[in-house]
C-alpha cells in the first residue's frame, strides 16, 4: 500500500503539518523523525507523535532516518543574517508553511485539533543543549515562538531557561533580543526577499513580503507588551 512521508522534527511547521496530514489522505502516513538527537528530544517526539496519532482520521506511525533538521523559522535566520547552523534541506524539499508565520502555524495545529498544552511542548529553541528539552527564551527562534502563541493563544507556557526581558543589560542573551529589534526597525530587503530553494512552486516575492510582515507584526505585539506571556490573541 502507498504511503505518504512527511519530516517530524518536535518544531512547530512539522508538528503542525503531520497534524494536518494525519486528518487527510487515504494512505498511511509515515513521519520521519531524525536519527541523532538526546534522548530528551526523543522521548519530546514520541510525545509529540502520540497526540499527532490521537486526532488520526489514517494509520500514522513513527520511522526515524538521516534526515536534516531545522527549527528555527528560516525567514527570520535570513533576515537577520545569522547563521543557522545546520545543513540546508535535501535538494527538492518543499516548505509548505513558507508564507505562514508563526502564530498562523500555531492556529493551524489548533484547527487541526492539536490542544493548546501540545502546540507549547513543540521544539523551537536552535541553542544547544536546548533543543533536548527546553528552550533558551532569547534567540530568534524562542523569540518568534512566543510571539507566535501570544498571537494565537494569547498566552505562552514555554518553559524557558531564561527571560530576554528579565536579565541584565550586560548579559549576551540580550544580543539575540535587540538583533530581533534592529530587524523590526529596518524595511525589509532584496536579500531578504529572495525566494529560497525550498519556496512551494508559483511563490512571488510579494506573497513572500506580505507573509514576513505579518511575522514582524507578530514580534512588534510582542515588544509592545514588554514580552508578557498572557496577551490578546491576534485575529486569526
Amino acid at each position: 500500500m502507498a504511503e505518504e512521508m512527511v519530516p517530524f522534527t518536535g518544531d512547530p511547521d512539522t508538528t503542525v503539518h503531520a497534524a494536518e496530514r494525519a486528518r487527510a489522505g487515504p494512505h498511511p502516513l509515515v513521519l520521519i523523525g531524525p536519527t541523532d538527537v538526546t534522548d530528551g528530544h526523543a522521548r519530546r517526539l514520541r510525545e509529540l507523535f502520540a497526540a499527532v496519532e490521537s486526532i488520526a482520521v489514517r494509520p500514522v506511525r513513527l520511522r526515524h532516518d538521516a534526515i536534516r533538521t531545522d527549527a528555527a523559522p528560516a525567514h527570520v535566520l535570513r533576515a537577520l543574517r545569522l547563521p543557522p547552523g545546520m545543513e540546508p534541506p535535501p535538494e527538492g524539499a518543499l516548505n509548505p508553511y513558507l508564507l505562514v508565520t508563526a502564530g498562523e502555524v500555531f492556529r493551524r495545529g489548533l484547527r487541526a485539533g492539536l490542544p493548546a498544552p501540545v502546540l507549547t511542548r513543540t521544539i523551537s529553541c536552535t541553542r544547544a543543549p536546548c533543543p533536548a528539552a527546553a528552550h533558551c527564551g532569547h534567540c530568534p527562534a524562542c523569540l518568534t515562538r512566543r510571539a507566535g502563541l501570544l498571537a494565537a493563544l494569547g498566552r505562552d507556557n514555554t518553559p524557558y531557561v531564561s527571560d530576554a526581558w528579565n536579565v541584565a543589560d550586560h548579559d549576551a542573551t540580550l544580543r539575540d533580543h535587540e538583533a530581533v529589534r534592529r530587524w523590526l526597525r529596518h524595511d525589509l530587503t532584496g536579500v531578504e526577499l529572495a525566494l529560497p530553494p525550498t519556496a512551494p512552486p508559483d511563490t512571488s516575492p510579494d506573497a513572500l513580503r506580505a507573509a514576513l510582515e505579518r511575522g514582524r507584526t507578530e514580534l512588534r505585539r510582542m515588544f509592545d507588551t514588554g514580552g508578557d506571556r498572557r496577551s490578546e490573541p491576534s485575529a486569526a
